[in-house]
Parts: C-alpha cells; sequence; structure tokens
C-alpha cells in the first residue's frame, strides 16, 4: 500500500488510485537510492557517478537506462569502495554544474574514471 493511500485511509480519505509523484529537485534532474532509473520517454539522459573515497564525479551519458551503472556501483560498493549514482538529467552542462555546485569539494574527472559497467554482446 502506497504511503499516500496508508495516510488517506488513516483519516478516513477515500484512495482514488493514483500514485503519488514528487518533482525533482531541479528541472530535468532525479535521484537514485539504489533504484535504476529508466527514463519514462526513453529519452536520453545523463548520470552523475560519484567517487566519495577519491573526492571525484563525472557524468556519464548519454543513455536511455542506468540499471548496468547501478550494478557496476553496486560490485564496486561490495569491493569497499563509496560509489554514488545519480542524479540523472537530460542536460550534460547543466547537470554538471549544479552537482557541482552543491557538492564544492568534488573535483570533475572525464567519463569512465570511476566505473566502467558490464558490456553485454
Amino acid at each position: 500500500m502506497h504511503a499516500v493511500a496508508f495516510a488517506s485511509a488513516l483519516n478516513g480519505v477515500a484512495d482514488t488510485g493514483q500514485k503519488e509523484s514528487f518533482a525533482p529537485l531541479w528541472p530535468g534532474l532525479s535521484w537514485s537510492y539504489n533504484t535504476p532509473m529508466a527514463h519514462p520517454e526513453n529519452e536520453p539522459l545523463y548520470l552523475i557517478v560519484t567517487d566519495r573515497d577519491r573526492g571525484i564525479f563525472t557524468v556519464e551519458g548519454p543513455m536511455t537506462d542506468t540499471t548496468p551503472w547501478e550494478e557496476a556501483a553496486t560490485f564496486a560498493r561490495s569491493h569497499h569502495r563509496h560509489i554514488v549514482v545519480g542524479p540523472t538529467g537530460t542536460r550534460r552542462d547543466d547537470l554538471a554544474a549544479e552537482y557541482q555546485g552543491s557538492h564544492r569539494m568534488l573535483a570533475g574527472v572525464p567519463p569512465g574514471s570511476i566505473l566502467r559497467p558490464r558490456q553485454y554482446s
């Protein structure tokens, strides 16, 4: 049961069957909490990958599905690396500028410098 439906049931309000949605922090951005971020329109998107141990981040993409990156990050974390995947955005430069602005202690590095997802033929 969704949190909204549960809260509505507690307050005596009928559930409309609509799922709750949240606006992103910035237009074109969304955050990941260890869940793959498949972009609904299959529009190419870009992904921030951060290595907290080394204090660096990169912008990967374009892509339509973050699953390979999530799997690579999970593997890296299982080997004691502090890797964070997300947020995503549709505009590379805007995504990098917003992330750099809110994470001033991190340095930007070229794509592929932190993770390399497994390629399947």
